[in-house]
């Protein structure tokens, strides 16, 4: 199992030295196309995603492949997710709007689905040369570096990412003296990176919401659940506890992680009284 984790990790690596960086900060506007609202995708996206789809039909060709920039041309694809052939869900250029624009964050995700179970994820941050592999039942790793999450932080000390406008609630909470709120809140702009500083600790909590696609959330909710940590969707009521699944593509409910159960409901009741 280690040797085939470590293979799938070469792939991202070659896609990211061959496709991602030598692109990067040398986009031509022909390079960029809009995918509607403030969503781009670039020629690196494309070729990233052909040279992963390549590389892990070699070294398993019978499994199936979900990419992202093809799965948006093609949506049926999001069928194989329901089958029992063990399927590749891959965001090849995650944080594309951020490299777009020159600025050094971004990763590449792939996530390992089988009978509608994560079984193994990857993320990697091509700038850093960070690697965050995590397999079922067999923990979370950065290079030879087993992830634990710091449990024990304060609520308040926490640093977190939460959307747009929740985040200015909370910021405007802690301003007006809501001791419990957490210290500090940001967005990165890609979710990839967000998840790499989930497993490291240097992020305490996140909260997605919108269409939650299994190729931005499968790898990274089975990385931190490796290092220890607790996640639920909450629904449209704020109620929670049930567990993300990499094959339901939910619209409205919002996926919220934390280290452990109870700062997890202690978060939540913060999102809650909001």
């Amino acid at each position: 199992m280690q040797a085939d984790l470590e293979k799938v990790a070469q792939v991202l690596r070659e896609a990211a030295e061959f496709e991602i960086l030598p692109r990067f900060g040398k986009l031509k506007p022909s390079d960029i196309h809009s995918k509607g609202g403030r969503d781009v995708v670039t020629t690196a996206d494309f070729e990233s995603e052909h040279r992963i789809k390549e590389g892990l039909a070699s070294l398993f060709p019978d499994t199936a492949f979900i990419g992202e920039e093809e799965a948006d041309k093609n949506p049926e694809m999001m069928q194989l997710l329901d089958r029992d052939r063990p399927v590749w869900v891959v965001d090849p250029l995650d944080g594309t709007r951020n490299f777009s624009k020159n600025k050094p964050c971004f990763a590449i995700i792939v996530a390992l689905i089988e009978k509608g179970e994560t079984r193994a994820g990857w993320i990697f941050d091509p700038v850093a040369n960070v690697m965050v592999v995590a397999a079922k039942g067999r923990g979370a790793w950065v290079g030879d570096q087993r992830l634990k999450l710091n449990t024990q932080i304060a609520t308040d000390q926490m640093t977190g990412s939460l959307p747009p406008k929740l985040g200015e609630q909370f910021r405007s909470r802690k301003q007006g003296g809501e001791a419990a709120i957490p210290e500090q809140i940001l967005r990165y702009g890609c979710v990839g990176r967000e998840y790499i500083d989930l497993g490291l600790s240097k992020l305490h909590f996140a909260m997605y919401g919108g269409k939650l696609k299994p190729w931005d959330h499968a790898a990274g909710v089975l990385i931190h659940a490796e290092a220890g940590g607790v996640s639920a969707m909450i629904n449209d009521r704020g109620q929670g506890h049930t567990p993300y699944q990499p094959t339901h593509v939910a619209k409205n409910p919002h996926l919220l992680l934390a280290p452990n159960q109870s700062q997890w409901d202690a978060l939540h009741s913060l999102l809650r009284a909001g």
